[in-house]
């Protein structure tokens, strides 16, 4: 489940799952969503990421800026994430397809263009057997 909030300058999004992996994927499909206007991400094709931080909110906060960096570079928004993603101690990673597809550039200027994640406000915590995480990104 993800949630999003937008202002006039910045996102917020919010996620929740019972993995590491399903709150990534979660993260990549609430991305897709604000950057289309909700419109519908096809698994079309697949981008290969690959990604390790020093601890899970810089990798969450990498992880968001590749989404951005690709659809930036190469118009791609993901419709999730198949991998492994670690969040486990001082060596968190991310080893992961993405699925989706390259949006025609009309399409992408519908929705919020994302120009990076930010560490301001930022969560991320497993409690109770849910991993969440909340991350706002400047428009």
């Amino acid at each position: 489940m993800f949630e999003i909030s937008a202002g006039s300058g910045d996102a917020t999004l919010k996620a929740g799952a019972d993995s590491a992996e399903g709150l990534f994927r979660e993260l990549a499909l609430g991305f897709s969503v604000l950057s289309r206007s909700g419109a519908e991400v096809r698994p079309l094709e697949k981008r290969r990421v690959s990604l390790s931080a020093p601890d899970g909110e810089s990798l969450l906060v990498n992880f968001i800026n590749e989404l951005v960096f690709l659809l930036d570079t190469q118009g791609f928004l993901p419709a999730g994430l198949e991998g492994m993603v670690s969040l486990a101690g001082n060596a968190c990673r991310l080893e992961a397809e993405l699925p989706g597809e390259t949006a025609p550039p009309g399409l992408r200027q519908d929705g919020k263009l994302a120009k990076a994640a930010t560490y301001h406000a930022l969560k991320l915590e497993l409690r109770d057997g849910i991993w969440r995480a909340e991350v706002t990104l400047d428009l």
